[in-house]
């Protein structure tokens, strides 16, 4: 794996772990809030392994991440426009496909951007956080900017940006996600012009069921990206 740096416009360097093993296609993995990369190595050489090459990258003031920027006052906002450029980036590497998975907040980020992008070839989303609400009600932990700009992230708002993707949607979700909607999620899929297949993990939480469910999940969703 080689790992760099990529540069936001407003001069915030971006951790990158980019993971090619062959040309054909790229999975872009967007990390939720308060998360970062340093468990995704295993999960990136899994996908490897069944021929799926990723890019995965700390996104700004992760927490003990590798990317520039403070954690207290990073906002939502700001980590969708980075994912904006490292999906740009993305695109200039070379690859016959390139998608997009996100994971709670990533999951998120990612609705708002992937109609922006012509050419993704598909969309996977992980433990969606719905609305923004759902994050301001079960989180202590919170900057007032971070508030402010979350209000312009919620349901319906998440829902007309869903609405408007236009490629194919794997979503998985733990039945008992104690910080994501499982509700709002199944009420958000069933609004998409191309959902391609919802996966209800039983008696799981917000982390879809860690290890036990890993293998299972990453063989799903393999067979979703190569259909």
């Amino acid at each position: 794996m080689k790992e760099y740096i990529v540069t936001a416009q407003d001069g915030i360097d971006l951790f990158v772990r980019d993971n090619r093993v062959s040309d054909d296609h790229l999975l872009v993995l967007c990390h939720g809030r308060s998360a970062n990369i340093s468990g995704y190595a295993d999960r990136q050489e899994m996908f490897g392994q069944r021929g799926i090459s990723t890019l995965a990258y700390d996104q700004r003031g992760a927490k003990d991440g590798k990317s520039d920027g403070d954690f207290s006052t990073f906002t939502t906002t700001q980590r969708t426009d980075d994912l904006r450029e490292i999906l740009t980036y993305a695109f200039t590497l070379g690859y016959q496909n390139v998608s997009l998975s996100g994971t709670s907040l990533g999951a998120l980020q990612s609705i708002v951007v992937a109609d922006e992008f012509e050419n993704l070839h598909s969309l996977v989303l992980r433990a969606t956080v719905a609305d923004s609400a759902q994050i301001l009600a079960s989180r202590k932990d919170l900057s007032e900017v971070f508030k402010e700009d979350a209000d312009k992230y919620g349901k319906e708002v998440i829902a007309a940006y869903a609405q408007k993707i236009g490629i194919p949607i794997l979503m998985i979700h733990g039945e008992k996600d104690e910080i994501a909607s499982y509700d709002d999620a199944v009420e958000l899929y069933t609004k998409l012009q191309h959902g391609s297949g919802f996966i209800c993990v039983p008696n799981a939480g917000h982390d879809c069921g860690g290890k036990k469910t890993g293998e299972m999940l990453l063989e799903r969703t393999v067979y979703f990206l190569n259909r």
